[in-house]
């Protein structure tokens, strides 16, 4: 018998913010729509690609080695440790939190590291990095965005094999700034993934997609920020508002994209 072992992985916990009150609202007349959004979700961040959707392959296992298990409006991402991990997962993310908010959701997650078992012919699951992603998603969280645990942050200054020039220990302070450029720090201290600025060169006509993107996410916050009634949703639409103001003043062209502070007022 193979020895059962643990695999060191990026592990991240998301949750589709406001899909779980549009499952419990549907019968089986309308299954086969929420289905179909599913789908378009997981193609979102099983493919990570903002520019083409890839049809899903068959089981867990994605082309590049990540691990992805969807259930109803949640998901787990579990990358290997290849070359610079947590870059490529962080950009992975900049694309699937860009493509789920441009279908009208909010994402909320966290993303940490460590140990990971996933047997897909017994179907189970047995990770302390899943439970540590599961409880920042949960408490620290809140808002509309994907967190980073500090001490996967903090592996990164400590682990020269997390780097892209793994014998280049000079090379550190630009591996760094890469990474932190895919991250945007809170008022709580913690980084989030800043996709709605990193997105812009990710893009395949940027000059011509991106304000359209900017525009699409200014609606759907105005709209969600007039038609909702419930404060404690209300308040999430009002930190994505203040996010995306703060990204579009940096963006001198594009100040015409920002939202009415008056709507940003409890």
């Amino acid at each position: 018998m193979c020895e059962k072992k643990y695999e060191e992985r990026i592990v991240s916990f998301v949750d589709i913010l406001g899909f779980s009150q549009e499952i419990c609202s549907a019968g089986n007349g309308e299954l086969e729509a929420v289905r179909s959004k599913v789908k378009k979700f997981r193609s979102a961040f099983a493919e990570a690609s903002f520019r083409k959707s890839e049809p899903f392959k068959p089981g867990v296992e994605t082309d590049n080695g990540v691990i992805f298990l969807q259930f109803s409006d949640c998901f787990i991402r579990a990358k290997p440790m290849t070359v610079s991990p947590l870059h490529y997962e962080l950009l992975s993310y900049v694309h699937g939190i860009a493509d789920i908010v441009n279908q009208g959701f909010l994402v909320r997650g966290a993303v940490t590291h460590g140990d990971f078992y996933y047997d897909d012919n017994e179907n189970v699951l047995i990770s302390p990095a899943f439970i540590q992603a599961y409880r920042l998603e949960s408490t620290e969280a809140s808002s509309p965005r994907v967190i980073v645990d500090p001490k996967t942050l903090q592996a990164l200054s400590d682990r020269s094999d997390w780097w892209r020039w793994s014998n280049r220990s000079d090379l550190l302070s630009e591996e760094l700034e890469e990474h932190h450029k895919l991250l945007r720090r809170d008022s709580d201290g913690y980084y989030f993934v800043d996709y709605l600025r990193c997105i812009y060169p990710e893009m395949d006509e940027p000059n011509d997609d991106y304000p359209e993107y900017l525009q699409r996410h200014k609606e759907f916050i105005e709209r969600s920020l007039k038609e909702q009634k419930d404060v404690r949703t209300l308040k999430k639409f009002i930190w994505l508002g203040n996010y995306h103001n703060a990204v579009v003043s940096e963006f001198e062209s594009w100040t015409k994209f920002k939202i009415d502070q008056n709507l940003l007022i409890l």
